[in-house]
């Protein structure tokens, strides 16, 4: 098992580690609007979308990981019930993966209306 958790940090490692963390603050001026303090009104909707945008790659990186992780166990599990653990991790994480997506194209249609 503690084969299988350090070949899942290196398989996904780079994953998290391509995920960026400057969409929190936008490079549109914000953040020195918010170093200053004279953020308006209007840079909200673009920190808010910074930080939903954060959230959905680290859930999507997250049921990546759950499904590399049910994989493995698919695969090692021997007995019915443990393989069904596994088939139940796989379809979560497939869920979660499709779940996950969905609302980044939904957050990315509503942003695109609001800003136009």
């Amino acid at each position: 098992m503690k084969h299988l958790i350090s070949l899942a940090y290196l398989l996904t490692s780079n994953l998290v580690l391509a995920t960026s963390y400057d969409g929190v603050i936008p490079s549109t001026g914000v953040g020195e609007k918010i170093q200053k303090g004279t953020v308006a009104l209007n840079d909200i909707p673009a920190m808010i979308f910074g930080l939903i945008d954060l959230l959905t790659k680290l859930a999507g990186s997250l049921a990546v990981i759950m499904l590399i992780i049910g994989g493995f166990q698919l695969m090692v599990a021997g007995a019915t019930e443990a393989k069904e653990g596994a088939k139940k991790t796989v379809t979560y994480a497939i869920v979660g993966i499709i779940v996950t997506f969905s609302a980044w194209i939904i957050v990315n249609v509503i942003m695109v209306q609001l800003t136009e």
